[in-house]
């Protein structure tokens, strides 16, 4: 009798453990189908419908790391960048060594602005597979983000080593280069990448931005007009034109350059901006205002506007209206002490000593806590 019960004792708990295995097995299998179904509404481009299905794997298995990291790429297709991140760092948790993961982290954290961060995941990248050319391309955009243009630049090198034809590298390498001043070796980069996609507009645009630093006026000419023929409805190869030909005719007709920019792109606050310094040149206020005042409508944080409306004040009809800027400065700012400083030079030369004073010290005490 004994052994009769110990023999059904141990088929109980055998019994028992193929069923733990069978179950565990049924939602793995399980999870994995709705993996499959979210990957073919994926290529469909069904995101919505495919994080559905993500997120029911995840439920059915919560340490499934593919259900946690195609969630983090719906998500970044959708462009849920904060979410995203929190589905790549779960991924991390369950497999720290999810090279892939670490990549898309990195790229979500340069989205985010969080570069330090983004460099450091890319990196960790790089430590599971170092010639991952996506890796050492967006490390090298951090980087120069960060303004380690000479480490940027050897990245994209070490990008163009293993894959000679990678457009994007030889544009960016141009662009470390001509950071650098390195004008001429921005130039055989601009050409490399050219020879790849002859119509590229942005490669026509910094070529034509190296010949401007080289100060080879004619061919920077040329370029953007090639570039102007492909594109010829483009505000920004026009703005670029505008800057290049004050170099070689009257503000009259490179004021004429602004105005088709504007035409094009009539929210760019930058061309309304250099639009007022060129009515200001030509001594036009009344235009002058319109347009600073329009480019600061556009991009009203704009600290760099702000303060170049003081230049206004060199003409004492529009001390009024240079004190306003500084004001319009200070509210967005109330800590901007270089807006208090010239505030209060505006309210001295308007004779109102009193409030020039109570300005300046305000800014001498903002610059003290600093």
């Amino acid at each position: 009798m004994k052994i009769f019960l110990m023999v059904i004792s141990v088929i109980v708990v055998i019994a028992f453990g193929l069923w733990l295995y069978f179950k565990k097995r049924r939602k793995i299998q399980h999870a994995e189908e709705l993996i499959h179904e979210g990957r073919l509404l994926d290529k469909k481009c069904f995101y919505e419908q495919a994080l559905i299905k993500y997120e029911e794997a995840i439920k059915v298995k919560p340490d499934n790391a593919a259900a946690w990291y195609y969630k983090g790429l719906d998500l970044e297709l959708l462009g849920r960048y904060p979410e995203a991140l929190v589905a790549f760092e779960k991924v991390l948790e369950i497999n720290p060594n999810f090279m892939l993961a670490w990549y898309n982290k990195g790229f979500i954290l340069s989205i985010l602005g969080k570069l330090p961060d983004a460099l450091e995941a890319f990196e960790k990248s790089l430590t599971y597979q170092p010639d991952d050319l996506q890796s050492l391309f967006q490390k090298g955009f951090v980087l120069e983000r960060l303004g380690q243009t000479s480490n940027a630049l050897a990245c994209y090198e070490k990008v163009l080593a293993l894959k000679p034809d990678y457009l994007t590298a030889w544009l960016f390498k141009g662009i470390a280069l001509f950071t650098l001043g390195q004008y001429q070796q921005a130039l055989a980069a601009f050409d490399k990448a050219l020879q790849i996609n002859p119509d590229g507009i942005e490669i026509l645009y910094n070529k034509t931005l190296a010949y401007y630093g080289l100060e080879q006026l004619q061919d920077a000419r040329l370029t953007l007009e090639q570039a102007l023929k492909i594109r010829p409805d483009d505000a920004n190869g026009w703005l670029i034109k505008g800057l290049i030909m004050s170099h070689v005719q009257t503000l009259q007709e490179t004021l004429s350059q602004f105005e088709k920019a504007n035409d094009l792109a009539p929210t760019n606050a930058n061309t309304w901006y250099t639009k007022g310094l060129i009515y200001l040149c030509l001594g036009l206020f009344e235009e002058t205002i319109f347009s600073l005042n329009r480019a600061l409508e556009i991009s009203s944080h704009n600290d760099e506007l702000w303060l170049k409306k003081k230049y206004l004040a060199k003409n004492e009809n529009y001390l009024f209206k240079a004190l306003e800027s500084f004001e319009h400065a200070i509210k967005y700012r109330p800590d901007f002490t270089y807006a208090l400083i010239n505030k209060a030079f505006i309210l001295e030369k308007l004779g109102r000593n009193e409030e020039a004073d109570i300005t300046l010290k305000e800014a001498r005490r903002i610059n003290h806590v600093k």
